[in-house]
């Protein structure tokens, strides 16, 4: 539909158009293509989309481009164009290419080639990854460095990942603070780099756009992560929650925050999704047993729990599953866990000792969406213990504006980017902040109706503009 919906109107654009230049048929051709697309429209409905043949009297200059593109955009985004300035929306050129579309399949992760660095091909990872994929082909390699520069993937090769596993010796990015943009509230985290690279295909995924190759790494040496960590750990977290309040110490840490760590993995990889090949949670488990001053928080959209449940709990170990609609799951996030199976594998995770959480992130905005979102609510709270969930999230959808491309070149049916997304703070692609902080609001009393408390509740990646209008407080939360 989408491919034949372009060549429609860059043949109706030939046609009526011809003196349209480059940069304003740009612009002209993309609205086009949005409005038809969220509207459903039919390839022969074009001709008629602004009414009376308003196009065409543009060429016959009864109406001016900045007439037209304004009757455009007023369509493109009927709520946005009264309220927002007009260098907030993001035209370029439409380029979709059918080689780059993402096809779902049958999906079992068994990688074809394994490359493994040379100082690593004792490790006791390549060891049982020789053992789990026999048939695949291995491969020593000086490091995963030269081999990018080598092969040069391209957006093409980033669906042939799930075909290339690469097991490395990991000798810096053992440990850094959360990615957090100045403009947004500062919420203290940090992030353990364990691998990097996910099996799930998730359509807004920003590492369509930041990953360089095509693959994924897993570290074979994460005994020295854990022992580069036990080092900070018997100090305080110098990096601080950067709040809406002023109660603060001389050291900047919130007084509220007490000193404690709060830890995860999962910013370019899903914490658990290889767990049964990583094992990795069989060493941190235990590992932050022994530091009771420190949180340490797998984010997974997996079922992959095995082995959490074989090995001793911790109370401060907490694990976390993103969620979303299933509807919004079944066209967004292919190969992930179900709904229902995300929150059961919660509830056996609560059973068995561990913290739980939750974050609804990214919130993606339909009609109707409220409803939905609030029986995912019900669902959490009727299987688990209120008690057991230490914190929730709620962020809405973003993305750099590059990613906009990748996501019409790999899923062109997807409908997350028909609604009205604009160029924000940070530089990146969000709903208009009346619309968050709408959203925001009405999650926050979905939880609050529940009787899971507000302080337990959080903003990811927001501006303190928008904490101060749900009502949400850094230092309580």
């Amino acid at each position: 539909m989408e491919f034949k919906l372009i060549k429609n109107i860059d043949k109706y654009l030939a046609n009526n158009f011809p003196r349209l230049g480059i940069n304003k048929k740009r612009e002209v051709k993309r609205l086009l293509f949005e409005i038809a697309k969220r509207d459903n429209l039919k390839i022969d409905d074009i001709a008629c989309l602004c009414g009376k043949d308003a196009l065409r009297q543009m060429d016959k200059k009864i109406l001016s481009f900045k007439q037209i593109k304004t009757f455009l955009l007023k369509n493109r985004y009927p709520t946005v164009y009264k309220r927002h300035e007009k260098n907030i929306f993001y035209l370029p050129a439409l380029n979709i290419s059918k080689e780059l579309e993402f096809k779902p399949s049958k999906f079992k992760y068994e990688p074809r080639y394994i490359y493994i660095e040379k100082k690593s091909l004792q490790s006791e990872l390549a060891e049982k990854i020789g053992k789990l994929f026999p048939s695949a082909k291995f491969e020593p390699i000086e490091n995963i460095k030269n081999h990018i520069k080598e092969h040069k993937y391209t957006l093409k090769d980033y669906s042939l990942r799930h075909e290339n596993l690469f097991v490395i010796n990991e000798n810096y990015d053992f440990f850094k603070k959360c990615p957090c943009a100045k403009s947004v509230v500062r919420c203290g985290y940090y992030v353990l780099n364990l691998g990097f690279g996910c099996p799930f295909e998730c359509s807004y995924c920003f590492l369509q756009e930041y990953q360089n190759f095509s693959g994924i790494a897993l570290p074979s040496n994460i005994d020295d992560f854990l022992n580069n960590l036990a080092v900070k750990l018997t100090l305080p977290p110098a990096y601080a929650p950067r709040g809406v309040s002023n109660d603060t110490q001389a050291s900047g840490r919130v007084k509220s925050f007490k000193g404690l760590w709060r830890i995860g993995s999962g910013e370019f990889s899903d914490s658990l999704a290889l767990d049964n090949i990583s094992d990795y949670s069989k060493k941190i488990v235990p590992f932050f047993a022994k530091y009771p001053n420190a949180y340490f928080e797998f984010k997974t959209k997996s079922s992959e729990i095995k082995n959490l449940l074989n090995i001793k709990p911790a109370k401060n170990i907490i694990v976390s599953w993103s969620v979303n609609p299933q509807k919004i799951a079944d066209l967004n996030e292919f190969y992930s866990a179900s709904l229902a199976e995300r929150i059961n594998s919660a509830k056996q995770c609560a059973d068995a000792g561990y913290g739980i959480g939750f974050h609804f992130d990214p919130i993606i905005y339909y009609k109707g969406w409220e409803k939905d979102y609030q029986q995912i609510v019900e669902l959490i709270f009727s299987k688990i213990s209120r008690d057991k969930i230490h914190w929730i999230s709620l962020g809405t959808l973003r993305f750099n504006p590059e990613l906009k491309k990748i996501i019409e070149n790999r899923f062109p049916s997807s409908k997350i980017l028909d609604e009205e997304l604009i160029i924000d703070f940070g530089g990146k692609m969000r709903y208009p902040d009346y619309l968050r902080t709408d959203i925001y609001l009405k999650m926050t009393k979905f939880l609050q109706q529940a009787d899971f408390e507000k302080e337990k509740i959080y903003l990811c990646m927001e501006n303190s503009n928008t904490w101060n209008k749900v009502g949400l407080n850094l230092n309580k939360n």
